[in-house]
């Protein structure tokens, strides 16, 4: 270096894009393991809940770019997890997963906030077309 020139601090290397946040509430741990694995492909860091309590309090650390929730749960069912998280943060995509979607009616799926539901079992590719209209997933390759 020469003389008369001090070296300045060394720039920090640049942080990595943060990763969007998706929080998975499913009291059947093979469904919620297989959407955690599914939306960690897709690009997203995904926190589990057992059930509705749990997803409630998980929901409160805040940062959710997404939620998806099972319908029957013990201690809360999804629906009211949904209107429980709507008073937190009425903008949040929250999408209900059920077997037994026939039973609501769409005016009751609004009520709750739901954004989006799915019927299961459902395919993969649904669930990545709307994680890809909330541009929150890569276009398939």
């Amino acid at each position: 270096m020469p003389e008369g020139q001090e070296k300045g601090p060394v720039p920090a290397p640049p942080t990595p894009p943060r990763r969007p946040r998706a929080l998975v509430v499913d009291d059947d741990a093979a469904v919620r393991g297989l959407l955690m694995t599914f939306l960690r492909q897709q690009g997203l860091d995904v926190t589990p809940a057992p059930d509705g309590p749990a997803g409630l309090a998980a929901f409160a650390a805040g940062g959710f770019a997404l939620v998806l929730l099972d319908l029957d749960m013990p201690g809360m069912d999804g629906l009211q997890l949904a209107q429980a998280i709507r008073r937190q943060d009425p903008a949040v995509p929250i999408a209900l997963l059920s077997g037994r979607l026939h039973t609501l009616t769409p005016q009751r799926l609004a009520q709750a906030g739901i954004t989006r539901a799915f019927a299961k079992p459902f395919a993969l590719h649904e669930l990545a077309a709307w994680l890809r209209a909330l541009a929150l997933a890569p276009p398939p390759p």
